[in-house]
């Protein structure tokens, strides 16, 4: 909807407060938030916003989800760790805390030589590093994220020719996982 988009542009740009419907299992939910950025990740429009909840500092809402947008008098300031957590975000799954580059995880995986080429050629995120080719043609390819749940879909996709180096709580969540699918 051009309407909602040209809301938004306005919004971010002036810097002010938003009331927002979205959207949200079934139900209309109403939030106040400042507004940063429109993105652009997995096929989907975001808005990614800064909220003021004491369980959260930051969300991002599907604009497709967007009922209506509502424009306050309300004014704020940028938040510059926001705005680079955003400049430096990788997925929708990305998770804000303050002084988020201080909290990354380290994930290692190790890929067979069968699906390295894959590896190579395309980053399946930003951060996406290979530290390592093996004798055996395997990588060592290093994620930095700010939770487990952004790989562990690259990873799912990649089984049986991706194994968890660390962290060693990722690795036993998803043998798990394939456990329970396998009963």
């Amino acid at each position: 909807d051009s309407a909602i988009f040209k809301k938004l542009e306005s919004s971010i740009r002036n810097q002010k407060y938003i009331n927002i419907e979205y959207h949200e299992k079934e139900e209309l939910k109403n939030y106040e938030v400042k507004p940063y950025k429109v993105v652009f990740i997995n096929e989907n429009f975001y808005l990614a916003c800064e909220i003021d909840t004491e369980y959260l500092q930051f969300a991002m809402y599907r604009i497709s989800k967007l009922k209506s947008i509502e424009d306050t008098k309300k004014t704020y300031q940028r938040n510059i760790d926001i705005e680079n957590f955003i400049k430096d975000m990788q997925s929708p799954l990305s998770r804000y805390t303050s002084n988020y580059r201080e909290n990354l995880i380290d994930v290692i995986i190790n890929v067979s030589s069968a699906k390295a080429y894959f590896f190579k050629v395309k980053k399946h995120l930003k951060s996406q590093e290979i530290l390592e080719t093996n004798d055996d043609g395997s990588l060592n390819v290093r994620f930095r994220v700010t939770q487990d749940r952004e790989v562990e879909d690259i990873i799912k996709k990649w089984i049986p020719h991706i194994k968890v180096i660390s962290p060693l709580s990722l690795k036993e969540k998803i043998e798990d996982e394939l456990r329970g699918y396998l009963q």
